[in-house]
This record gives C-alpha cells, sequence and structure tokens, in this order.
C-alpha cells in the first residue's frame, strides 16, 4: 500500500523537478534563480539578525513620525495630481470635464490610436488607462 502524498508535498516535488528540468536544460535560468534564492537567504538572515532588527526598529521608529508621514502622504498627494493631468493632457480636455467630456474625448482620440485603425498599440493602452483612472475620480 502506497502512502497518500498531501497537496502540499506534491507542490514541493513539482517544484523540485522544475529546478532539476532548470539546472539541466536552461542553465542560465536556473543561475538566475539561485542568485535571487541566495539574494532572498542574505536578506532573511539580516533581517533575523540583532543588527537588522534594530535597523528595522530605527526604520518605524523614523517613519511613524508625523512629519514624516505628512512628508510621505504629500509626496503620494503630489504624484497622484500629477498623473490625473497627465490623464487631462493625453485626452486633450481641461480639469474638472464631466464624464460625458471625458467619454467624447476618449472616443475622439481612440479613432486616432487604436491599433486596428494603424494606430500604436501602447499608445491607445495608456490612452484607456488614462480614460478609466478619470472616469473613476470624476463624480458626476
Amino acid at each position: 500500500m502506497t502512502t497518500p502524498i498531501t497537496k502540499t508535498a506534491a507542490q514541493q516535488l513539482r517544484k523540485q523537478d522544475y529546478y532539476e528540468y532548470l539546472r539541466l536544460h536552461e542553465p542560465r535560468q536556473y543561475a538566475e534563480f539561485m542568485r535571487g534564492e541566495g539574494q532572498m537567504l542574505k536578506m532573511n538572515q539580516f533581517h533575523a539578525s540583532a543588527e537588522g532588527q534594530a535597523l528595522l526598529a530605527e526604520l518605524e521608529a523614523f517613519f511613524d513620525q508625523p512629519e514624516q508621514r505628512a512628508a510621505i502622504d504629500a509626496r503620494r498627494m503630489r504624484r497622484e495630481v500629477r498623473s490625473h493631468v497627465g490623464s487631462y493632457t493625453l485626452l486633450g480636455i481641461e480639469q474638472g470635464a464631466s464624464k460625458r467630456e471625458i467619454k467624447n474625448a476618449y472616443r475622439r482620440q481612440a479613432r486616432k490610436l487604436h491599433p486596428d485603425k494603424g494606430g500604436d498599440e501602447a499608445a491607445f493602452k495608456a490612452l484607456y488607462a488614462a480614460y478609466r483612472q478619470l472616469l473613476t475620480i470624476t463624480k458626476d
């Protein structure tokens, strides 16, 4: 009678088989993987050490200060505002436009940039992302 194998054990065996395949057939990928594993191991060992724990405590104390938290929040808000401004510019409309204006501007630009009409796919994806972003932040 064979011993039943658990799902976790089966996943671990599949991982080991995959790593063995990489080692034998794809040495570059295997080397990259092993380099990443080594870095993770070093990082985990550092965080477990007393020096690592002291550094983490110092960083947490620094970022928990109200002025640091305010500075981080201000940077985050400036980044969001810049991205919204870029979205309005990409669609060719002014800030504060209504949802109807945003949709009309998107359709106008989509006719020019759509890959089926000879436009660039990356530009169209950026246009669509800007459109979705503005629709989510616009209230009316």
